[in-house]
């Protein structure tokens, strides 16, 4: 005779015959006089005892069922439609106030703390250090900040040395519109504001990820990696002790300060003039000519900032530098300024220059105009406009004869004028160019085209917009452009290379289509493009399915597992078209969470694009992506490489 199985709330779960069992739960009920029962009621004891503990959930659960997850060792519970992760606090805006007992949790919304049940009361259980909040956000007062606060944290420095250093760091957050922090650490907005160190001072190393922010110019120290003991404030605060200590003094016994009008004189009775100290309002003025210098030979004045200099003895006024009747010099021949700028220069005597190559003006800033009545010049004359009468210099027939009688083997350029004819064969060290053309006799080089040529060596350029001439050989170390045939050591670059029959490249060739048999590939995967339903990063496990062609895997196990997002495939089938490059097959870095042991196989994972492994549990070959190539020893998220398209 069959009996009725009835849930807690009194609804009828199942009804199980005489000798029969029923496997509509994850546990096995058994019917009257069935055989061997005792092992199933056994089975049934060991699975409620170990929460029925597998890497996939149980078969058919009953809502409020708990199961252990063996890959991430968690709790879980199911809700009627998912087995959620256990959690025994409660997230509310108002304090627990039923079945209190010493320890009971609740987190708070309205200041973002946990609280713990003790002494009869709730308390605060947020650690001593400050408080990070999304309160404000949408707050204009605070820059819509989603998080805001300060706290103390604790760094651990990488020295140069390799030496791992911990200090304290007070921090402001904020990535709000208003101040916002500098960096991100992975904890929102962040800034450190200052550092405190029981430690001798050591040097921060630049692969530490604090680096840029402590040694910027407006960073920890104010730009030095150096961490010293004590506190050190950021260098862009206006009150730092450290950007302002160039303004302070030390005293090392002060007697008295005499602040009365007029000022004693300032050795008397052990007292020091208050002027002497500190002016904000008045000139500085030495109390008799000449009995103050500013600064020592060995001690100088890091820069001094003046409205007006005025030098020499005696009581000049005005703005500038004044000789008041007595020679001044500025520099000396064993020390010279570097650089004088004027706008004009009066000199009454001679100029004269220093031992060695000088120059007025340069190649790209030539001296406007120079008036001379007598000109000496023991060097070259370069000029570079062209001449236009017999008395100019570089007498322009002169030119033109030397270029049309050249027989040696030197660099001629030609940027102007007709064609001019050079026997017998060159060499050119630098870019040869004509406007109407250049010829050795048999070739002839413009920057149109290039015809005729035997052999043509250069070191540097040779130009022409389609070279056609299939007899040609051009070999060059520089760059060459429109190029027939040639063996090159350099950039190979054309408009249009017609007649070729080999080009030998030890460089880069670079080209919108390459046609001929590859036999090496850079990386190790074949993929193909797909539309997808959003931007994925690199290594994200897919699915066909969502609104486009692809989407993230959301489920474990799940068999319509396609392929993993490839960073640099090997081979790109479909490359013209928009989407992401899905590896099909081949080595590719995979995002993954849990432990990880080479050649374990990999599954998709509860976690939006991400796999893990399955051990030696049983599984369905179509839910599998490849095997893993590395062992991985954490159970955080990250990246391995794997062999995707392998069961």
């Amino acid at each position: 005779m069959a009996y009725t199985v009835n849930k807690t709330d009194g609804s009828v779960f199942a009804s199980v015959g005489d000798g029969a069992v029923d496997t509509t739960s994850s546990l096995t009920l058994i019917g009257r006089n069935k055989t061997n029962y005792g092992e199933l009621i056994a089975e049934n004891f060991i699975h409620q005892l170990e929460n029925f503990a597998h890497t996939t959930a149980p078969s058919s659960p009953l809502t409020g069922q708990i199961w252990f997850n063996k890959t991430d060792s968690t709790l879980r519970i199911y809700n009627g439609s998912d087995f959620e992760r256990t959690s025994a606090i409660e997230v509310k805006s108002t304090a627990i106030s039923t079945n209190l007992t010493e320890g009971t949790m609740y987190f708070d919304t309205r200041d973002d703390e946990l609280k713990v049940y003790a002494n009869s009361a709730f308390k605060s259980a947020v650690i001593p250090g400050g408080t990070i909040t999304d309160t404000y956000t949408g707050n204009v007062m605070s820059g819509s900040s989603s998080i805001y606060g300060a706290k103390l944290d604790t760094l651990f420095l990488k020295t140069t040395g390799s030496k791992i250093v911990p200090v304290i760091a007070l921090k402001y957050y904020s990535n709000g519109s208003d101040n916002p922090g500098h960096n991100n650490y992975g904890d929102g907005n962040s800034s450190i504001m200052a550092l405190f160190s029981d430690h001798a001072t050591f040097a921060l190393d630049s692969t530490d990820p604090h680096y840029a922010e402590i040694t910027s110019a407006s960073g920890i120290g104010g730009g030095g990696a150096n961490i010293k003991s004590g506190i050190t404030l950021r260098k862009d605060y206006s009150n730092d002790p450290n950007s302002r200590s160039d303004t302070a003094s030390l005293a090392n016994i002060a007697y008295a300060v005499d602040l009365t009008d007029p000022a004693p004189v300032a050795t008397a009775a052990g007292r020091i003039a208050g002027k002497d100290l500190f002016r904000n309002n008045t000139n500085v003025v030495p109390d008799t000519d000449g009995a103050y210098t500013l600064g020592e030979t060995a001690k100088r004045f890091s820069y001094a900032y003046l409205d007006a200099l005025n030098v020499g003895p005696g009581g000049s006024t005005g703005s500038g530098i004044y000789a008041n009747g007595t020679a001044v010099d500025i520099g000396t021949t064993s020390a010279r300024f570097n650089n004088a700028y004027f706008n004009n220069i009066d000199v009454s005597g001679d100029v004269v220059f220093g031992a060695g190559s000088q120059n007025i003006g340069s190649s790209v800033a030539p001296a406007e105009n120079l008036f001379a009545a007598n000109a000496t010049l023991s060097g070259a004359v370069i000029v570079s406009a062209t001449p236009s009468a017999s008395t100019h210099a570089t007498n322009k027939t002169y030119v033109d004869t030397e270029i049309t009688s050249a027989t040696s083997a030197t660099n001629v350029v030609r940027t102007t004028g007709t064609q001019a004819s050079i026997a017998g064969a060159k060499t050119f060290t630098s870019l040869l160019t004509g406007s109407s053309g250049v010829s050795d006799g048999t070739a002839t080089m413009s920057s149109g085209a290039l015809s005729g040529v035997t052999t043509i060596t250069a070191s540097g350029q040779i130009r022409g917009g389609t070279l056609t001439d299939g007899t040609a050989s051009l070999n060059g170390s520089g760059a060459l452009t429109g190029a027939t045939t040639g063996s090159f050591s350099g950039l190979v670059a054309a408009g249009s290379i017609t007649s070729g029959a080999t080009i030998v490249a030890s460089g880069n060739v670079t080209g919108n289509y390459f046609v001929g048999t590859a036999t090496q590939a850079q990386y190790a995967d074949l993929a193909e493009i797909y539309k997808a339903d959003k931007e994925y990063a690199p290594g994200t496990v897919v699915k066909i399915g969502g609104a486009e062609e692809i989407t993230q895997t959301t489920e474990a196990f799940d068999n319509e597992v396609f392929g993993v997002i490839s960073e640099n495939p090997a081979y790109l089938m479909n490359s013209e078209a928009e989407g992401l490059p899905v590896a099909l097959t081949g080595r590719v870095k995979v995002k993954v969470i849990g432990k990880l042991a080479k050649g374990e196989r990999l599954v998709s994972a509860d976690m939006e694009g991400f796999a893990w492994g399955i051990g030696s549990d049983e599984y369905d070959p179509r839910a599998v992506i490849g095997r893993s190539l590395e062992d991985k020893a954490d159970g955080e998220s990250g990246m391995v490489e794997a062999v995707i398209g392998v069961k």
